[in-house]
């Protein structure tokens, strides 16, 4: 009826409400290609009109209830920079209720988060610096969150450099006004960017950093800072995420320690079990004890993961010390046996005796580490290279107990880490039984 109205009677006036008013009712109607052909019209048609600067608005929001990400962020963009200041308070509590409200730095901010996600890299930035622009003195925590996603932009590329250079920054002049969690990511990110160039004595003054935040009240902060909605709880989960990857790589320090004590080799050309005794007594059990040693060590370290709940780094850290545990017992039974002793059928069963007997406990605390690990992936439903790992590592130990699994799995990629709110479901019965009406062609 609005439509007609406004094709047929030209010369009245408020044409604009009219074509607004039509768009609102196709929006309800579930019609959103027909809502976004009347705002366009209005926009066309009545440039100045204040409803046409809402249209701008709503627009972006009809393409990103569609999904079209790219339209959306194009209108998004339009309003955000023709009308910066919109910022809501003017707008009517229906107007707040129906979704209506149109708010620029919210535009802006969805606009970032579009192009990024479409790996519009160029537009991204361009975006993030307008909002850094126009909202740095009124909004510092919204502007903190958007120029911290650029540095997704740096790491998707591997651009170590100006992901180093960019968080660097962005540390200096947000670090009072971003969430502590995004400070922590931005000094593990950094300290990954370290890592990947092999840099490991600078990587790891950035994992030192995170620890010292955390351990210094990090989740109190964010308390402080926020209101006890569900973001802060997903800034929560963000800092225990970052914590404990910078908690991972420290243990890989230890790790590497334990990697570089060799396996001590039988020397002696002399045949005799009193050799093979006197290497096992002065070569062989010292090395048994520092090795034994260097795992305890990055076995403690990798274990304050555990206390931080969060899965993937949990199971990381199990499949690193079964991993440990496991190259153990392979240096004990894969080391080359002297032609002295292998010829030597009483030394042979010496020798190897005592390599069975030492590496024994070392076998069974490699299986209850991938059976930990895969447990966990199992029950929180997250696998990756760390499971697939734990997987094909008790299989090796125990194909007949530890069959691989047969089913395919989907990758996880492109995360946004949220959390549902849960609640029942809610059913219209008079809806329902609408929809279950015979139509006027008497299909259901």
């Amino acid at each position: 009826t609005y439509v007609r109205i406004y094709r047929r009677y030209q010369e009245c006036g408020q044409l604009d409400e009219v074509l607004y008013n039509s768009a609102i009712n196709f929006e309800a109607a579930r019609l959103l290609g027909r809502a976004i052909q009347v705002r366009t019209e209005l926009i066309r048609k009545f440039p100045n009109s204040r409803l046409a600067k809402k249209a701008i608005y709503l627009i972006g929001a009809n393409f990103h209830a569609l999904a079209f990400y790219e339209q959306a962020a194009k209108y998004y963009e339009e309003f955000a920079s023709r009308f910066p200041g919109e910022d809501g308070k003017k707008c009517s509590d229906d107007d707040v209720k129906s979704g209506t409200c149109p708010v620029a730095h919210e535009a802006l901010m969805n606009a970032v988060f579009f192009r990024l996600g479409l790996s519009q890299t160029d537009k991204a930035i361009e975006d993030a610096r307008l909002f850094e622009r126009n909202y740095k003195r009124s909004m510092p925590d919204k502007t903190a969150r958007v120029i911290f996603s650029v540095g997704t932009i740096y790491k998707r590329r591997q651009d170590w450099n100006r992901l180093v250079s960019h968080y660097g920054d962005f540390t200096k002049r947000y670090k009072r006004t971003a969430l502590p969690s995004h400070i922590m990511r931005a000094y593990v990110d950094s300290g990954n960017a370290f890592w990947e160039r092999d840099d490991r004595k600078r990587a790891r003054g950035y994992y030192d950093i995170v620890v010292k935040m955390w351990k210094g009240g990090v989740l109190e902060a964010i308390k402080r800072k926020g209101s006890g909605s569900v973001e802060d709880r997903t800034a929560f989960y963000e800092a225990g995420d970052a914590v404990s990857e910078a908690l991972f790589h420290l243990a890989e320090y230890a790790y590497a320690d334990f990697k570089a004590i060799r396996f001590p080799r039988y020397s002696s050309k002399v045949r005799s079990a009193a050799k093979v005794t006197e290497w096992a007594n002065k070569a062989f059990a010292p090395w048994v004890v520092k090795k034994g040693n260097a795992l305890k060590a990055a076995e403690k370290q990798y274990n304050t993961i555990a206390g931080l709940d969060i899965p993937q780094w949990q199971i990381a850290a199990a499949a690193r010390v079964g991993e440990m545990y496991r190259s153990f017992v392979d240096e004990f039974r894969d080391a080359p046996i002297p032609k002295e002793i292998e010829e030597d059928p009483e030394l042979y069963d010496i020798y190897v005796g005592a390599l069975d007997q030492k590496s024994e406990p070392f076998q069974k605390q490699a299986i209850e580490k991938f059976e930990y690990c895969l447990i966990t992936a199992t029950r929180v439903r997250w696998f990756n290279k760390w499971s697939r790992q734990c997987e094909g590592e008790l299989n090796r130990l125990n194909p007949r107990q530890y069959p691989l699994a047969a089913e395919l799995r989907g990758r996880a990629n492109h995360l946004q880490v949220t959390f549902g709110e849960p609640r029942g479901a809610s059913l219209n019965f008079d809806e329902i039984q609408s929809l279950s009406q015979p139509s006027a062609g008497g299909k259901k």
